[in-house]
């Protein structure tokens, strides 16, 4: 998926615990900043979206959404240093075509925003 970010950079860290053998870090520093990105072309159908990330005791909350829309609630990525997570799986439909995906940071409930992103999927259930 190509990126787009916003107000703060990002940098991938090497791990081998994450999908790629590394993740990507949004290095916020406030509310409002994000990442986004474009998807590759999918079918129109339903799919459950959902985001694999790394907990640490400097990370912000999150708001993931799909061409606008939020997706599911917002969530804290705030805990212990190197511990996986994947978001719940939240069904949605899309219309075929690519789409936007936007990582935004909502809060914080330490005292840092960072995000730390494995990957974002998307597994279609239904056509």
């Amino acid at each position: 998926m190509s990126r787009v970010d916003s107000g703060a950079t990002t940098s991938l860290v090497a791990d081998a615990g994450a999908s790629n053998g590394q993740y990507l870090v949004l290095n916020a520093t406030a509310s409002g900043q994000y990442m986004e990105f474009t998807t590759p072309y999918l079918a129109s159908g339903t799919y459950y979206f959902y985001v694999r990330y790394m907990k640490k005791v400097d990370n912000g909350m999150i708001q993931p959404s799909i061409d606008g829309i939020n997706i599911a609630a917002s969530f804290s990525e705030h805990g212990t240093a190197g511990a996986w997570n994947e978001t719940n799986r939240a069904s949605v439909t899309l219309t075929s075509g690519t789409h936007l995906v936007r990582i935004k940071v909502v809060g914080t409930q330490s005292p840092g925003y960072a995000v730390n992103l494995d990957r974002v999927v998307f597994q279609q259930i239904a056509p």
